[in-house]
């Protein structure tokens, strides 16, 4: 007898979903810009060496050695860049380091900001200072005139570089206000979280999350004024013998009560208050070696330029800026419901300045997660390290060693639904996910995908006339833009996921070790991950840090 078993596959929208591959095919013969004239400038020097500078026939000759020397420099592209690219990169490293930029020490006494002129056209801070008249600070988010009031001194946090240009304001009810002045940019970081598991729902619920992220993606898109927005996942194991010295020592400090059995005060902690919930706190922190914590964050930038004419209706100045950053709140907590998930608050600026703090000192995440007061979060001059020293492949901040690499290779084939779960659980150490998302206008992303078309075709019609064989990678680059052009035209959002990964350990060797596990996990998710060479200091910030700092490429 004979047994056939007929397996039913569940049909799915996203069967056969890739990424794109890093774009490799250049203007000419697989050449970006900077290759082209680096080939043209050699090949100038080339016929004035052999035509004017050295006589018949010895310039000939000596042209031959510079032709290949600039075919040596201009052709290759080693982890994505072009030689010239890079001595450009180096060159900038070492320029750096000469003016002791890789370097910094945090001044032990802080340095009082005074009111920035610069900060918005029509800042007028007239009736700051009002006189407290015995009200919550809850209810006087706003003056007589219905305006958000702002105080006469600006915080600014204490981050090294120009990251210490970022400014702390409070919108009504306390989340925070980033000004950034150098771009001009204003700064909201939304604390998200996820109730239900990715990987434990069913088929159809996964793809039900998938797309409404998709969705969730092409609504902020639209969003007027969002010039781009980021969304972080952070893991910080604790172990559990520390939760508990922390939880005795807010245990010393809780309140008293008197005790009239006793005849002495009891604190209002503890066993005092459920033996039940102590006991089994006491037993989990020392059954187990650690905790692993997860915190998930979605920063969103707005561009005033972007925002000019609605802020001038608003008012003006730094005021109307926080007006309308507002109303952009609800639209962000809508759209990210429809995805699985939903934003349980606003970062405050202690708040943020916590994340920033525990991102440069892991060591320090138990402490600024509980904070003074029951306040969570750090004041705004502890956010950065007391000191960071910043290395061609990793950055040393107090007591831990930071490595990023960037995804430079996204799923070729088949993308798993939630494959980037595989860095999320890489293992038991301190890692940031990151992604970036940077929208384009849909006008601008055609013309762009048309330039490429054309470029391609130019590139095979090189190829053909110098008799090269044809291979997969001008083709497989041509499906990638001919997909772009069909999905623009179904009406999707234009925009290039940028992926980032900071590893974090306590001295080398472990963060060796952390780093190798999770260029593993890249394989096992079908990405290609890369170190971001001599510029780790700005792939932290843009990583580990709240404040939306990356650069798309």
């Amino acid at each position: 007898m004979t047994m056939t078993t007929t397996e039913s596959r569940f049909e799915s929208e996203w069967d056969g979903s890739s990424f794109p591959k890093e774009r490799r095919t250049g203007v000419v013969l697989g050449l970006d810009w900077v290759q082209v004239g680096t080939v043209l400038v050699g090949i100038g020097m080339a016929i004035l060496q052999a035509l004017f500078l050295v006589p018949f026939p010895w310039g000939v000759l000596t042209a031959i050695p510079v032709l290949m020397i600039t075919a040596a420099v201009a052709i290759p592209k080693p982890a994505g860049r072009s030689i010239p690219v890079w001595g450009a990169v180096i060159l900038y490293y070492k320029l750096r380091n000469r003016r002791g930029q890789l370097q910094y020490r945090r001044q032990l006494a802080p340095v009082q900001v005074e009111q920035d002129a610069e900060l918005l056209d029509g800042e007028d801070d007239d009736d700051d200072d009002e006189p407290d008249d015995g009200i919550s600070r809850e209810t006087q988010w706003r003056d007589a005139r219905g305006r958000i009031k702002l105080t006469t001194e600006r915080r600014r946090f204490t981050l090294p570089g120009e990251l210490a240009e970022l400014t702390a304001y409070e919108l009504p009810g306390g989340p925070a206000f980033v000004w950034d002045p150098r771009h001009r940019e204003g700064i909201m970081v939304a604390q998200v979280s996820t109730p239900k598991a990715f990987g434990l729902e069913a088929a159809e619920d996964q793809e039900g999350r998938t797309r409404g992220y998709r969705d969730g993606l092409t609504a902020l898109a639209g969003v007027e004024g969002i010039d781009r927005w980021v969304t972080s996942d952070q893991t910080t194991l604790i172990a559990g013998a520390r939760i508990e010295r922390y939880y005795d020592q807010k245990r010393a400090k809780a309140p008293t009560v008197w005790e009239e059995d006793l005849e002495q005060h009891v604190p209002l902690s503890g066993e005092n208050v459920d033996p039940f919930q102590h006991s089994a706190f006491i037993d989990l922190m020392r059954e187990s070696g650690s905790v692993p914590v997860h915190e998930m964050w979605l920063t969103i930038v707005l561009s005033e330029k972007k925002l000019r004419e609605a802020i001038t209706v608003s008012g003006g100045g730094i005021r109307g800026f926080m007006e309308v950053a507002i109303g952009v709140t609800g639209s962000v907590e809508s759209v990210v419901e429809d995805s699985g998930a939903e934003v349980t608050g606003w970062h405050t600026p202690r708040t943020l300045a916590g994340l920033s703090r525990s991102a440069f000192d892991p060591g320090s995440t138990l402490m600024v997660t509980q904070g003074d007061g029951g306040i969570a979060g750090a004041d705004v001059t502890d956010a950065g390290p007391m000191a960071m020293d910043v290395y061609p492949d990793r950055i040393a901040a107090d007591s831990a060693v930071h490595r990023t690499y960037m995804i430079s290779e996204w799923p070729q084939h088949q993308a798993k639904l939630g494959f980037l779960e595989e860095f999320v659980f890489a293992g038991g150490f301190r890692h940031t996910i990151t992604v970036a998302y940077k929208p384009e206008e849909p006008a601008k992303a055609l013309h762009r995908n048309k330039q490429r078309k054309a470029d391609l075709a130019t590139a095979n019609r090189m190829r053909q006339k110098l008799d090269q064989p044809d291979t997969q990678q001008p083709e497989r680059e041509g499906a990638d833009v001919e997909k772009e052009e069909a999905e623009l035209l179904e009406g999707h959002a234009p925009m290039k996921p940028v992926g980032l990964i900071t590893i974090s350990a306590e001295d080398m060797s472990s963060l060796e070790a952390n780093c190798q596990k999770v260029l593993t996990r890249a394989t096992r998710a079908n990405c290609q991950l890369r170190p971001v060479w001599r510029e780790q200091d700005a792939a932290f910030a843009a990583a580990a840090l709240p404040f939306g700092r990356i650069g798309i490429r």
